[in-house]
């Protein structure tokens, strides 16, 4: 509400007042909007008339000043008004189109016989509730009048009583603005509980596999469509409605019960009528989804190794120094028997001795290991022994894990497949200043297959177009590298997508592949190096493996009537189990218990179609 108070010094025991301003070819069209302070009412008329097409002349008595707001007021109006309030005449000349405009002729007046006015624009308040509160007040209605064109109020009497009614047009405005401008129409306030049926009231938290997972409820929704705060409940008595409902319905107040699932509307029983329709807009079942992943993880390995290892040792008889040398041989470390064979020196009749007691090809053989071929030379003599060891390995693996994981899930709700490997690594828990008293403790590693998908249905426009389901697609696959120094790394791949796939159609995800080649080379340092001879002095290993991981996935759009039908139980021995087992019979080709002959059916096969 705009309120400007229009305060002009006027002789009431005056001669003649205005004249009626109908002579003047007013253009009904034109509204003014001007605000002056200690205007010179001269420059005033001057703008008004001008933008009307016509001349004024003023007479030397004309020069008050004026301050004053119009907004969108007829031009005609806010001329008579002027003219009115500063006791001014005025003459119009049809010929040369010039107004005249002159100061009232009359004695003077006492302070006690001024006016004043002012200027209310009424914004959602009525011309006639403001009338009907005035009346109910006892303020009078002399003095009032009203321009519904501009919805302006001009008051004119008494200051106190000016000062009365403008407060009261904004209050009445105030309180319209909280109602509606159907307020008085909406009735009294009442109070409703909406039990919700299908969706959360609120956003509910689910953890799987250490990550926190936030499926939305109706109350974010609510939020946006009624104006609420980000509070998960409004208390009553706040105004938490948007302006658009507000206008049309009146500011209901909205609070959310966790607990019973319910909304509950305070307002007026539009309102409430109004929230109610929402809900029952957004409270319906969820199409689902069922989704079928194939996943396929192939796994390729080769390795090779071949080398020759070299063991010697010399023991002089005269003195107790001796001489060895290892390149690499695996002694069998199992001990007892054949394989716990030692080489020592001992004292014989001829002075010190090499004895090689249980030394021989055999006890030189190394631990048995899976596809590895070993062969193990030993020359022995008195004084030294030498051994010469070939390994040659040669292996190839395969591996493919196949798993078929099915789900249902609600249109528009992640569904997430998980097939993991947890690893638990030693951290260091001082404070990152170096603080606090220490200590190693447990931090948790997830690695392995993550499939994370989020179905949304879109319907065929009609019934020759296929039913779409749009999937919102993230798949991550990673595993626990070597790591050094009690770290471990975590070698992984991500693929994230968004793909349109018709219903009960197969959509495929490749791609994810590790590939790793290890090769290495061991052996004496420089004779290693000599062309031909150095391949008796190393060995030479080959490491490759190779694996890709590959997603099948189905999904189809699931029809809840089927559902129920295939899932509910009938229970055993009641009259539709009896039916239900007849018409199997029948259709086995068994009548009332006894075998018949069997029908011919005869199949039109249109398609056929093959899966390898």
């Amino acid at each position: 509400m705009r309120l400007v108070l229009f305060m002009a010094a006027v002789l009431t025991p005056v001669a003649a007042l205005a004249q009626d301003a109908g002579n003047i070819p007013w253009n009904r069209s034109l509204t003014v909007t001007r605000t002056s302070s200690d205007d010179d009412i001269r420059n005033v008329f001057r703008s008004l008339l001008q933008a009307n097409g016509l001349s004024v002349a003023f007479a030397p008595s004309v020069k008050q000043k004026v301050s004053f707001h119009l907004e969108n007021v007829p031009i005609e109006q806010a001329f008579t008004q002027l003219v009115d309030e500063h006791n001014l005449t005025y003459s119009y000349n049809p010929g040369t189109k010039t107004v005249s405009v002159n100061a009232a002729t009359g004695g003077g007046g006492s302070t006690a016989d001024r006016k004043a006015a002012a200027f209310v624009t009424l914004n959602s308040v009525t011309y006639a509730e403001v009338v009907q509160a005035i009346n109910n007040l006892g303020l009078g209605l002399g003095g009032l009048k009203y321009d519904n064109a501009s919805r302006t109020l001009a008051i004119s009497g008494d200051a106190d009583r000016i000062k009365q009614i403008s407060t009261l047009v904004e209050n009445l405005d105030s309180v319209r603005k909280r109602q509606g401008p159907a307020g008085a129409k909406l009735g009294p306030e009442e109070v409703k509980v909406i039990p919700l049926r299908f969706t959360d009231v609120g956003p509910s938290t689910r953890q799987f596999q250490g990550k926190t997972v936030t499926v939305p409820g109706i109350a974010d929704t609510l939020r946006t469509a009624l104006g609420l705060d980000d509070r998960a409940a409004t208390p009553a008595g706040s105004d938490a409605s948007s302006p658009a409902f507000t206008a049309q319905y009146g500011a209901p107040r909205i609070s959310i019960d966790p607990r019973t699932n319910s909304v509950v509307v305070q307002g007026s029983p539009r309102a409430i009528a109004a929230v109610e329709k929402i809900i029952s807009q957004l409270d319906r079942p969820l199409q689902m989804v069922e989704i079928e992943v194939l996943i396929v993880t192939a796994n390729v390995g080769v390795a090779r190794q071949l080398g020759v290892n070299w063991r010697g040792s010399q023991v002089n008889v005269s003195t107790p120094y001796s001489t060895a040398i290892d390149t690499g041989t695996q002694p069998n470390t199992s001990g007892g028997g054949a394989g716990g064979g030692t080489g020592q020196v001992t004292n014989g009749a001829n002075g010190q001795l090499f004895s090689s007691n249980g030394l021989d090809a055999l006890s030189l053989l190394p631990a048995a290991a899976a596809g590895a071929t070993t062969a193990s030379f030993v020359i022995r003599g008195g004084q030294a022994v030498i051994q010469a060891q070939l390994q040659a390995l040669a292996s190839k693996d395969r591996a493919r894990i196949l798993s078929a994981p099915k789900l249902v899930t609600l249109d528009n709700i992640t569904a997430r497949i998980t097939r993991s490997q947890n690893i638990y690594v030693q951290v260091d828990t001082r404070s990152p200043t170096g603080g606090g008293l220490g200590g190693v403790g447990l931090q948790e590693i997830q690695t392995g297959l993550t499939l994370e998908i989020t179905p949304s249905i879109v319907p065929a426009q009609s019934d020759r177009d296929q039913s779409l389901v749009r999937l919102n697609l993230r798949a991550e696959n990673s595993a626990p590298g070597t790591g050094s120094f009690g770290q471990i790394d975590v070698n992984s791949q991500e693929v994230q997508t968004n793909v349109l796939v018709p219903d009960a159609d197969t959509f495929v995800i490749g791609g994810l592949f590790d590939d790793s080649q290890i090769n290495s080379t061991s052996g004496v340092p420089y004779l290693k190096d000599i062309p031909l001879l150095g391949e008796l002095f190393k060995t030479e290993r080959s490491q490759k493996s190779l694996g890709e991981t590959i997603f099948f996935i189905t999904p189809r759009i699931v029809d809840e009537r089927s559902v129920l039908q295939r899932d509910i139980a009938v229970k055993e021995g009641s009259a539709d189990y009896i039916r239900r087992a007849r018409a199997e019979l029948n259709d086995n080709g068994m009548e009332n218990g006894k075998p018949q002959k069997p029908k011919t059916r005869r199949i039109s096969v249109s398609a056929l179609e093959e899966d390898e």
